[in-house]
């Protein structure tokens, strides 16, 4: 689905029927740069990186993270706190004084970090590198529901790889919305995931009824990459930006 991103530096009021996801370019900022945003937990994560590369990427997102995060919380990158689901689902810690919870979700692929944050409900967000894959038939068929994988393979050859991704990025999207992550099978929920239809939950462990109240909405962050958003609410206005990483916002 084509989408419009808008630029901006600075998080912009979002209320309570707004969600917000962000796009940020990895290798634009240098991590030296952002570096001393992160907790020392965040470092110990960044020096198990074996590539360059992967550590200043890693580096770059967390801190981009917390900058956003920051923006809409009113307070320092440094301050903010995270804490952990039992499936690994991160949460704002420091919520003692807040009359919201600013729910938030986070991916990366290659060089690309999207971020989505809503005071809605708990939100979901994927992102994938469209790189051919010569196995999809054999994913689709181990991870996929009966039904996803019978509509792939009717997708047009050159159309297929996207359809895969759009159906992946779906099914990642709605896990971490519920926080459940790989403790729920994959193929126990449809998607679509046909190009021409829009994105959408069809069904869970079969029942229509369960799936109705998500809204999944499928973009493409940058040329070469699919993205996906799940939230389990309807009314909701999307907003689409483009992170412009501000000096300002390094301390």
């Amino acid at each position: 689905m084509n989408v419009a991103w808008d630029n901006a530096a600075v998080a912009r009021p979002l209320n309570e029927v707004h969600v917000h996801v962000w796009a940020a370019d990895l290798s634009g900022p240098s991590a030296l740069h952002v570096v001393q945003l992160l907790s020392e937990d965040e470092h110990a994560r960044a020096e198990r990186f074996h590539f360059q590369q992967d550590r200043s990427r890693f580096i770059i997102a967390r801190a981009t993270l917390r900058t956003i995060l920051g923006q809409y919380l009113g307070i320092a990158p440094t301050r903010v706190q995270f804490a952990y689901g039992a499936n690994g689902k991160p949460t704002l810690a420091n919520l003692e004084n807040v009359d919201q919870i600013l729910h938030f979700s986070v991916a990366r692929s290659q060089g690309v970090a999207v971020y989505a944050l809503s005071y809605c409900a708990p939100l979901g967000v994927d992102i994938e590198y469209l790189r051919p894959l010569p196995e999809i038939s054999q994913i689709a068929e181990r991870f996929f529901s009966r039904s996803e994988h019978t509509a792939l393979s009717a997708v047009p050859s050159e159309q297929r790889v996207r359809a895969f991704y759009k159906c992946w990025t779906s099914k990642e999207a709605f896990l971490k919305a519920t926080g459940d992550g790989l403790s729920f099978a994959l193929e126990r929920f449809d998607v679509e995931l046909r190009p021409e239809r829009p994105s959408r939950l069809h069904s869970i462990d079969g029942d229509t009824d369960l799936a109705a109240p998500w809204t999944i909405r499928d973009f493409a962050p940058s040329p070469g990459y699919i993205g996906a958003l799940a939230i389990k609410r309807h009314d909701v206005a999307i907003t689409f930006m483009t992170w412009r990483p501000n000096p300002d916002s390094r301390s």
